[in-house]
């Protein structure tokens, strides 16, 4: 196999070199491991199949590292016997021992549909659960985010940047609260709109506790006053239920504060705690 023992950056004329003169293909369980032989999932002597196989292995980026060994092996043996394995990792990446990096496939579905074809499902099984759970999380995202209280409005595309990496989420903080107590006047509007607005989290993910950073500033006495009175909504329960029961912000600054909500207002967020929250909520309010 032409690697001469260099390290090298991933280029496509090295992978598409491996296939030359090849003569047999597996695809292995394992990923890149040749020291370790998984299950043959596929192989074939057929030259057709070889020349398909390799017109599927285009890459076009690279610079990054998985860091686990690969979900399935592809080893490729030439006619001088000599072989050498490429990694394929969750249907998206490949991995050659000589590449200082992986290589990201520049069409994942093509190389995952033929593997399919040919009696090797998981990588497209895994490509298909990973773009489905990220639709799902851009979904959540986008529920979560339309909550965002009218008075932030100006700051929406500053948050996005923020919950992408391009400044920490704390150095906002100071300008929403502003704006908020500026447009709603009362600090029980205030704390109403960021519980409406905390109501929405589910997942627990670093941008949803940004409404809990803001709520743990005002006393349990305001937190409280939010979700008292006729005209309280379900969404306000929502989110005081998260913050007294899933919020970190809450847990790791004033857990022991739950002892000193009462009984009336534990009742009232007992309304909204679902099925497989029971237990929970009665563990943290046992009374």
């Amino acid at each position: 196999m032409p690697s001469n023992g260099h390290v090298r950056q991933p280029e496509q004329a090295s992978l598409d070199a491996l296939f030359v003169g090849a003569r047999h293909v597996r695809v292995l369980e394992g990923g890149e491991r040749s020291w370790h032989e998984g299950e043959v999932l596929f192989e074939t002597e057929d030259p057709a199949d070889i020349a398909a196989l390799a017109s599927c292995m285009k890459i076009a980026g690279h610079g990054f590292h998985c860091m686990c060994f690969g979900s399935q092996g592809i080893e490729i043996t030439v006619r001088t016997g000599e072989r050498t394995t490429v990694g394929l990792h969750h249907g998206v990446s490949l991995r050659w021992g000589p590449w200082s990096s992986d290589a990201s496939l520049a069409d994942p579905w093509r190389l995952c549909d033929w593997l399919a074809r040919h009696g090797v499902k998981g990588p497209l099984e895994e490509l298909e659960t990973d773009v489905a759970r990220t639709r799902q999380q851009r979904s959540a995202f986008q529920h979560w985010l339309d909550g965002m209280p009218p008075a932030l409005a100006p700051m929406r595309e500053r948050f996005v940047s923020a919950v992408r990496g391009a400044e920490p989420l704390a150095k906002l903080h100071e300008e929403a609260l502003e704006r908020l107590q500026k447009a709603l006047v009362t600090n029980r509007e205030v704390v109403r709109a960021l519980l409406a607005w905390a109501g929405r989290g589910r997942r627990n993910v670093h941008y949803e506790c940004f409404p809990d950073d803001l709520l743990v500033k005002f006393p349990l006495e305001t937190l409280l006053h939010a979700i008292d009175g006729e005209d309280v909504k379900d969404e306000h329960l929502d989110g005081a239920l998260r913050l007294f029961t899933k919020s970190w912000p809450f847990h790791s600054r004033r857990k022991a504060e739950r002892a000193f909500i009462p009984t009336t207002f534990v009742e009232r967020l007992r309304t909204r705690v679902s099925a497989d929250e029971g237990r929970g909520f009665e563990s943290l309010f046992n009374r």
